[in-house]
């Protein structure tokens, strides 16, 4: 009888210890993987340097990008109430080009063809496509002296801040080319430039890039569309 009564209470140990283990299982380990679900399926800003074939200066282009892309995103966090845009790696994706500078960067091609031709050249290189509802592509040309674009989802500009300020005049080459990607990116997340541009001190507006950081801003109708992105949002907590 003892006997027949131990392996009873052999057999409740095991049958709870097994319980503790699916119990575990399901309501610790599947939050844990529906966190890291909801992580990956947030929609990020994707970052790419493009590096033509031949001799590109890359010295301190990274860290620039980098600052830049650091300053643009608390300059939109304080102007939306602490909301901002998440980009989707630490690291800025670089891709080699078998073309040459001197094969897209020329004078006619830059005034009449940048856009086209940074996109095909991201296309033909990554995964990048327009309208993407899970990645807002920011690319970057080393070397190449592009007037910078914006808009659907996709941005491009020159990753050297003095080709990228050029075209401007009154301009810091450094907090331009800060001012040129906030500009740019609030283009893909869907801003148009300010009706009254030429004389608007908003970032969407002429004086935007002489008057960033610290003394320029969004308009109320750029916060609007803004707040209703799904790339805009507030940081998830620690």
């Amino acid at each position: 009888m003892s006997e027949l009564k131990t392996n009873l209470e052999n057999m409740k140990i095991l049958f709870l210890a097994l319980s503790f283990c699916i119990f575990t299982r399901y309501s610790i380990g599947s939050p844990i993987e529906n966190l890291k679900t909801n992580v990956e399926s947030i929609p990020t800003v994707k970052v790419l340097l493009l590096i033509p074939k031949g001799e590109v200066n890359l010295d301190g282009i990274e860290e620039k990008i980098s600052i830049a892309l650091k300053v643009t995103k608390e300059w939109y966090a304080n102007q939306l109430g602490g909301r901002t845009f998440t980009i989707s790696t630490s690291n800025i994706e670089k891709i080699f080009l078998q073309e040459s500078v001197s094969q897209f960067a020329n004078e006619g091609t830059r005034k009449s063809y940048s856009a086209e031709i940074c996109y095909q050249l991201a296309q033909k290189y990554s995964n990048v496509k327009t309208d993407d509802p899970k990645n807002i592509w920011l690319v970057f040309i080393a070397g190449g002296e592009f007037i910078s674009h914006g808009g659907s989802g996709f941005a491009c500009m020159s990753s050297d801040p003095f080709y990228a300020v050029r075209h401007r005049t009154n301009i810091n080459t450094i907090t331009g080319f800060q001012a040129i990607v906030a500009h740019e990116l609030g283009h893909a997340l869907g801003i148009n430039h300010a009706e009254d541009w030429y004389n608007n001190r908003s970032l969407m507006g002429r004086w935007g890039g002489v008057l960033f950081p610290d003394k320029t801003f969004l308009l109320d109708s750029d916060k609007k569309i803004l707040f209703t992105s799904p790339f805009i949002r507030k940081p998830e907590s620690p």
